[in-house]
């Protein structure tokens, strides 16, 4: 009787270009500050911590006046927490560095009012930055499995496809049905048929947590042709509109920075009913040369626009040529690794197939004011990644990744790496130095917490120590304070040594407690 195996390997993922894997969620300017460069990301308990009763009051009646516009709070608000940055900067929860332009634009912006409306209203610079797929315990980046699969299926469908146009029938049904047509076409079926489902990715959880896992770009839009009109060179309609995304993202060319597992279910020649075709099961290698088919065809046309128009980063480029033909190359010739592209801004052209390829192209409004829009089989414009939103040279691709399937790391591709990674070590060192500077800020800001507020006398407390943890627990009137290691062992300490042996032993004891700010801070045996 025959019986299902199933082949899996370790994934050993290097970002080759930054990637953004959308979650829905935003860092807003209400819970981040950001100083010398770097993002500090807090949320409201950490807030609550750190300012002082004056500063918490103000805050309140900001957002509590029913007669304000509701941009001009939003822009007050962001003003309040930046003139607070620095105590809040040392609370964060975790930071992140931004590029110049990126911290410039904040700088100029925040609490500010960007311009007014056609009718006079005024509209408020939001700053809000999306945020990368994450853990939200560790608040570490991940590449969710699902992203890496979709696109390992589009190399697939693409390779089934071999370049062919649209069937009669698929062609028939209207744009939102043809896709998902093609695929079951191509796939001879879905779900219980569908091959993908022989093929199973987990998230590629983050591999190096001594570095940041993520960093703030803008991501713009640029044209792929220059296209000259009355001697004039004509913009994309997001460059002449100014408009530009702020994306958190995964960095650049930090080796093995992603780990995860590809398995695949080998079905034993079993065929019938409910079983995908026996021509559409691929082993570890298919998929590897399958994307590396796809992929890296896909890597040599976009280098060759960016290389024209002269966008791209010139120690990147460089690069870039070990993907085309260099160290990178050979070893995805020999199976030793394969090229994706996932997340956004990956390029219509990377996510859709050859033969069938339909790109919606916009082209502006016409006379009666309508957006008018086209298909083509090439996307016109690329969105990059880049320090300023207003520049032109310097920038790089979104989701380019590497997926080596060696468990031994590759010492040559290291060595290409080395100055990417010493950067990068750098990058962290500063960023740890403007994390430091802001401690001193934060124990003043403490200080004057606990200057301002008289402590809250508990007479005749419950007290009790947990010797596994060395926290020390009072309890009055049905509320509750603790002091954590080491502070509840200090404050043990400063009772008399037979109360203090009661206390350990669980026996009943009562004390007058000082408690400031919700913290205790005192314990005095009482008779």
């Amino acid at each position: 009787m025959k019986t299902n195996t199933m082949e899996s390997v370790t994934l050993h993922i290097t970002p080759l270009s930054p990637v953004h894997v959308g979650i829905g969620e935003d860092y807003e300017p209400t819970n981040y500050v950001m100083e010398e460069e770097a993002l500090f990301a807090f949320d409201s308990d950490v807030a609550n911590r750190v300012l002082t009763e004056r500063q918490r009051k103000d805050l309140l009646e900001m957002v509590s006046k029913p007669t304000r516009r509701a941009e001009e709070m939003i822009a007050q608000v962001q003003d309040f927490f930046y003139n607070n940055r620095k105590p809040l900067a040392a609370a964060s929860n975790h930071f992140l560095p931004v590029s110049a332009g990126v911290f410039d634009l904040y700088q100029k912006r925040v609490g500010q009012s960007a311009n007014r409306e056609s009718g006079g209203k005024s509209v408020v610079n939001k700053l809000e930055i999306q945020r990368t797929f994450f853990n939200p315990y560790s608040q570490h980046p991940i590449i969710p499995g699902s992203s890496i699969k979709g696109a390992i299926r589009t190399a697939l469908l693409d390779d089934v496809n071999d370049g062919q146009g649209l069937s009669e029938e698929v062609y028939r049904l209207k744009p939102p049905q043809r896709n998902q047509a093609l695929q079951k076409e191509l796939f001879k079926g879905s779900f219980a048929t569908d091959p993908m489902r022989l093929i199973s990715l987990g998230d590629a959880n983050y591999q190096t947590p001594t570095l940041f896992g993520s960093e703030i770009r803008f991501a713009v839009d640029r044209k792929k042709k220059e296209v000259v009109k009355d001697g004039q060179i004509v913009q994309s309609q997001a460059e002449a509109q100014n408009l530009y995304q702020l994306l958190e993202c995964l960095p650049a060319l930090r080796y093995r920075s992603f780990g995860g597992t590809l398995s695949v279910q080998d079905l034993q020649g079993m065929i019938g009913k409910g079983t995908p075709a026996k021509e559409l099961r691929w082993t570890v290698q298919d998929i590897a040369a399958t994307c590396n088919y796809f992929y890296h065809k896909r890597f040599v046309a976009e280098m060759k626009v960016l290389r024209e128009r002269r966008y791209l980063h010139p120690d990147w480029e460089k690069l870039a040529e070990a993907i085309t033909s260099g160290v990178i190359h050979q070893k995805m010739k020999a199976g030793k690794a394969f090229l994706l592209r996932v997340g956004r801004h990956s390029g219509a052209e990377s996510v859709t197939i050859e033969g069938v390829r339909s790109i919606k192209i916009l082209e502006g409004k016409g006379a009666d004011g309508k957006q008018k829009s086209s298909y083509q089989a090439e996307a016109k414009t690329v969105w990059l990644a880049a320090d300023s939103h207003d520049t032109r040279s310097g920038m790089l691709p979104f989701g380019w990744v590497l997926v080596e399937l060696d468990d031994a790391p590759d010492a040559e591709l290291q060595a290409l790496l080395k100055p990417w990674q010493d950067k990068d070590q750098q990058r962290q060192e500063k960023l740890q130095q403007a994390s430091g500077k802001h401690n001193a800020a934060l124990q003043a800001q403490q200080a004057a917490i606990i200057a301002e507020s008289e402590p809250e006398i508990w007479a005749g407390a419950r007290i009790k120590f947990n010797r596994a943890n060395g926290t020390l627990t009072v309890e009055k009137s049905g509320k509750t304070v603790n002091a954590l290691k080491p502070k509840g062992e200090e404050l043990l300490n400063t009772l008399s040594p037979a109360i203090k042996q009661k206390v350990m032993t669980n026996q009943f004891v009562k004390v007058n407690a000082y408690v400031q700010d919700k913290e205790l801070i005192k314990v005095e045996h009482t008779a």
